[in-house]
């Protein structure tokens, strides 16, 4: 029985400690349960890594290649978690929009671990609002952990896939 206990206790801190800080700041999350579309837009302007170098320092000649492979995993990361409500790129009768602030990404490799291996970090703040532009709901993203992975680049997909499964189902 004890030691059920403490499996448990050790499952519990895990979890915590390796989650992520999702807030609805204001509003509210019910947009998610309506049917329709969401034109989701990505402000990657002032983004940066945790030491305070730009993205555009860091990834260089393959920084559009980064925006672009992110963006489109976050879309296909939502969809597949909302069935309801599609994310989508193009604003025309798109019901609500989302825009995403990307405040900083961090990154560091886990040797820590039972299974080594690179991870990014992700903090942005999201604005949604409806077709009349009202705001509907504002969420603060503190340090959501993206997956591990043995390949650097793919570590970074895996953390856009992620965020977009954790916005769709708050």
């Amino acid at each position: 029985m004890k030691r059920i206990i403490l499996t448990l206790c050790a499952l519990l801190t895990t979890i915590i400690i390796t989650a992520g800080t999702i807030d609805i700041t204001s509003g509210s999350k019910k947009f998610l349960k309506s049917k329709g579309t969401i034109c989701v837009t990505f402000n990657w302007d002032n983004a940066h890594w945790a030491n305070g170098e730009t993205l555009q320092q860091r990834w260089d000649k393959e920084y559009n290649m980064h925006i672009e492979e992110g963006e489109a995993t976050f879309i296909k990361g939502f969809n597949e978690e909302n069935k309801k409500l599609k994310a989508v790129t193009n604003a025309d009768n798109a019901d609500y929009t989302m825009t995403i602030d990307v405040q900083k990404i961090d990154y560091f490799f886990s040797a820590t671990s039972i299974v080594p291996g690179h991870k990014h970090d992700i903090w942005a703040k999201v604005t949604v609002r409806d077709k009349a532009g009202n705001t509907v709901c504002e969420i603060t993203i503190e340090r959501m952990k993206g997956s591990r992975d043995f390949v650097v680049y793919d570590s970074y997909i895996k953390m856009m896939r992620k965020l977009g499964n954790e916005l769709a189902s708050l």
